[in-house]
Order: C-alpha cells, then structure tokens, then sequence
C-alpha cells in the first residue's frame, strides 16, 4: 500500500440524536402550505422528518411535533426552523435556536410506553443538519 491516507469522513453532526418516532407538522409561510411527516430522529440542533413531499432548500418552516402516549398527549409547538438538506425519504431541518426539550425525547424513550415510540438513541452515523 502507499504513503496515501483513507478519505476521511467528516462528521458535521455536533451532538447524538434521539431516534424518536411520532407526528410532525410543517408550516411554510412563504408557500403558504402545510405538510403533515413521521419525526425520525431528533438532536438538539435539528431533526430529520420523512415525508415524500419536495420542499426548497432554505425553506423557512414552523414546526409542531406531537407526541402521542396511550394516555395522553403532548405538543411542542412554535418552533422554527430551515430545511437544509433533502432526499427521497425526507427532510432535514436545523432549528432556528437549540431545542429546550431536547432531554424530554430522551428521558420518554427510556422510561416512556408511547405506542409510536422506537426506543434507541442513535450516535452520528449519516449527514445531518448542522449548527451554526
């Protein structure tokens, strides 16, 4: 083998995600539309929505993420964030400011019965939204 070294991976990703499995609605207000995706995973600094509705890089959305127990039911609402990467299975979006609930994701998918719920919390593994 010669002097080369391997391509080196460079993760973008800043903190661990959370696989975490519910209801995520997405309002663009410069598309005046609304789109309903599956929460897949979730971070302090973002998180990754499939859906298979096609939205621009850059788009400005609020976010409502409910979280649906057998009992109960919880909604994080006005939250803001940017879609900053997107492929056939759905979308990445940085949050405009660090997720103050983020532990709440954690702290459910250990202890929680939620029926939609996977309980596994993932270390960076792919490309995800970064923080600025």
């Amino acid at each position: 083998m010669s002097g080369q070294q391997p391509e080196q991976f460079h993760e973008r990703r800043k903190g661990m995600r959370t696989r975490f499995v519910t209801r995520v609605f997405l309002t663009l207000p410069e598309e005046q539309e609304q789109l309903e995706g599956d929460l897949q995973d979730i971070s302090l600094f973002g998180m990754y929505v499939g859906t298979r509705r096609q939205v621009a890089i850059a788009s400005v959305c609020s976010i409502r993420i409910v979280i649906t127990a057998e009992n109960s039911r919880l909604i994080l609402d006005d939250l803001q964030g940017q879609v900053v990467r997107q492929d056939e299975q759905g979308l990445g979006i940085r949050f405009a400011a660090r997720l103050e609930w983020y532990v709440l994701f954690n702290i459910y998918t250990h202890f929680g019965k939620g029926r939609r719920v996977q309980n596994a919390v993932v270390q960076a593994e792919q490309p995800d939204v970064e923080a600025n």
